[in-house]
């Protein structure tokens, strides 16, 4: 079908395409660099570059010319894609603009209604279900991760991690391990079966998230996502495999991911009103209440959640609900940080976690120069550093992986001398070996940043230097430590239906063009990056700072992502690191649509933006 244009609305779509795509036509070469926004694939082809080979070698080769080759040909590579998927974003616009009069009838090509209201996301979200059903019948009963055996096995009074019996460490948040545990605990009162509990929590699971997508694509509808990319990722919610299989998956991640949807739909909606939500009883209790969940079922939860909104107040908002914002920061970090560990955590014997968590990518940075340089460390500086981490100075050096940080850490801290001492000898370590540093960092992180990867993860690698596809590889059937869990109830092994669920994965995974969606750094790296691009490409549309809060939820959940203590997943390995990025998969379809419909819809001369 075709539509006729007056000349008039011909000449202004024809300005409003001519700015938009002004910079394309710059003459000056000067400027090609940052007003372009080349800066974001140029540093993302670097981080590639650097990132493929330490994920294969175990180090980096600075003096090495095919290192510097490799980042020019993934810069230009990646600079190519970004220009093609923003014209991509501007021309699906551009038809919404010119079609919007007819939007009534082209409605009815889809069956999805994508109207914001109760009735209408209950109806998509059956839809999705629908589309989910078959993953639903061959994973039943539920996906069970390997730590969430352990945390179950505490629930029940069981000794795990060496600790006495009827403890639980909050290693693994105890909300999580309460909740997987009651549910539990309801299969074997009704049905007389563990099992069944944890198929019930896992069905619960999977609605609920079905019901936050259908309920982000009616947002994103309202806000008026161009139709086809608006079809897009509706599509991409109800067929991409990886979604309904890890939304069977019992894990904090898994949780934590239903949750952080809401969270941000919540967080546009908040955007979107120039905070003034929170003046509504309702909506702020739910906003608490949902950012609380998501606090304790992750524990980046809470820092992703605060950083957020602590950047939110450097926007132009009213200070009076700046105010609020700060206050629901301090009330939430009190809450997890100070009134549950001493009022709650006596009462249930739960053991805090130890802070090397936090520390677990200096520590492995530290682990480097240790392996590399195993003499070169002081009486002083070695005695803060054996009396402060789990391991000594010897132990990291002789069980330093480059790929996991755990060896390093030991998963605990002696804490006898204090950080500020560890602080100062973690930097005059890195001043006398900062290419131990960088090594042992990049090597860490390599998984977010590369398309190869090694086949074993478990040692440091040796030549030949076998490499295999870093992609997404969600567990299809559950995997439970027999002296755990499984002394409770029996976990039965994969079954016919949890094999063919993971060669139908196999398969899909192995397509050309449609594997692309499979690559982890896809999801981690090159995406976020994009929206880095895209939004300075639009910074002339975007009048107002606001715009730039609807892509927090995502990009700092990306960053998230390298305070993680293992980034790489391979066959033997299945989903240990890729159940980390998981959540993102499900924000970053939405935030790309949302982001393309504020920076580019117009009403009369104004941006939208400027409007929210």
């Amino acid at each position: 079908m075709t539509f006729k244009l007056n000349k008039n609305h011909q000449a202004s779509t024809r300005s409003i395409i001519a700015q938009d795509h002004s910079l394309f036509v710059e003459p000056e070469t000067t400027q090609l660099f940052v007003k372009k926004g080349w800066v974001f694939p140029c540093l993302l082809g670097i981080g590639f570059a650097v990132s493929t080979e330490a994920a294969l070698t175990g180090t980096v080769g600075f003096r090495q010319l095919r290192l510097y080759l490799e980042m020019i040909l993934f810069a230009g590579c990646f600079w190519v894609l970004f220009n093609v998927v923003f014209l991509l974003l501007d021309k699906a616009q551009y038809n919404q603009s010119v079609t919007s009069d007819h939007s009534d009838k082209h409605r009815k090509i889809t069956h999805f209604s994508h109207l914001e209201d109760i009735r209408s996301v209950c109806y998509d979200a059956l839809r999705i279900l629908c589309c989910w059903l078959p993953y639903i019948i061959l994973l039943a009963p539920g996906v069970i991760q390997w730590d969430t055996g352990d945390q179950l096995a505490q629930y029940f009074g069981l000794s795990v991690f060496g600790m006495k019996k009827g403890v639980i460490w909050d290693h693994h948040p105890f909300f999580d391990t309460y909740l997987y545990g009651w549910f539990a605990s309801l299969g074997q009162t009704i049905f007389h079966s563990y099992i069944i509990g944890l198929f019930i929590y896992s069905v619960v699971q999977i609605i609920i998230l079905s019901i936050a997508l259908s309920w982000m694509l009616a947002y994103l509808g309202t806000k008026g996502t161009p139709r086809a990319l608006l079809k897009g990722i509706t599509a991409f919610f109800c067929f991409f495999p990886v979604i309904p299989i890890c939304a069977m998956s019992i894990g904090k991640d898994f949780t934590n991911a239903v949750f952080t949807v809401i969270w941000g739909i919540l967080f546009y909606k908040l955007i979107d009103s120039n905070l003034t939500l929170l003046k509504k009883p309702k909506f702020l209790v739910a906003f608490v209440l949902i950012s609380l969940l998501n606090a304790l079922s992750k524990k980046l939860g809470l820092y992703v959640i605060a950083l957020c909104l602590l950047l939110v107040l450097i926007g132009h908002f009213r200070i009076q609900l700046k105010g609020a914002i700060l206050a629901i920061i301090v009330c939430l970090t009190l809450t997890v940080n100070a009134i549950l560990p001493l009022c709650v955590y006596p009462v249930l014997h739960i053991i805090p976690a130890d802070a090397q968590a936090t520390i677990a990518v200096p520590t492995q940075m530290m682990a480097r120069a240790a392996h590399d340089h195993p003499t070169d460390i002081s009486k002083n500086e070695r005695y803060v550093v054996d009396n402060y981490l789990g391991n000594t100075w010897d132990v990291m050096a002789e069980n330093y992986n480059p790929y996991i940080a755990d060896p390093a850490t030991g998963f605990m801290l002696k804490a006898k001398t204090s950080f500020s001492s560890f602080a100062k000898v973690w930097f005059s370590v890195g001043l006398r070996h900062p290419l131990s540093y960088l090594r042992g960092l990049t090597c860490l992180e390599s998984g977010w940043l590369t398309f190869e990867g090694p086949s074993n993860i478990e040692e440091f690698p040796h030549p030949p230097y076998n490499h295999f596809s870093v992609k997404m590889r969600p567990s299809t059937s559950s995997s439970v430590n027999k002296d755990t869990f499984g002394q409770i109830t029996t976990v039965s092994k994969p079954s016919p239906e949890n094999e063919l669920v993971d060669r139908l994965y196999t398969t899909l995974m192995g397509i050309p063009v449609l594997n692309v969606l499979f690559y982890t750094a896809l999801w981690t790296t090159v995406f976020p990056c994009f929206i880095l691009y895209y939004l300075w490409r639009k910074r002339n549309r975007a009048k107002r700072t606001n715009v730039i809060f609807y892509a927090l939820p995502t990009l700092i959940s990306a960053l998230s992502l390298f305070a993680c203590s293992t980034t790489l997943s391979t066959p033997s390995s299945g989903s240990s690191a890729m159940r980390y990025m998981y959540h993102l998969v499900l924000l970053l379809p939405a935030a790309i649509g949302l982001l393309s419909t504020i920076c580019s819809k117009t009403t009369g001369n104004e941006d939208i933006s400027a409007q929210c």
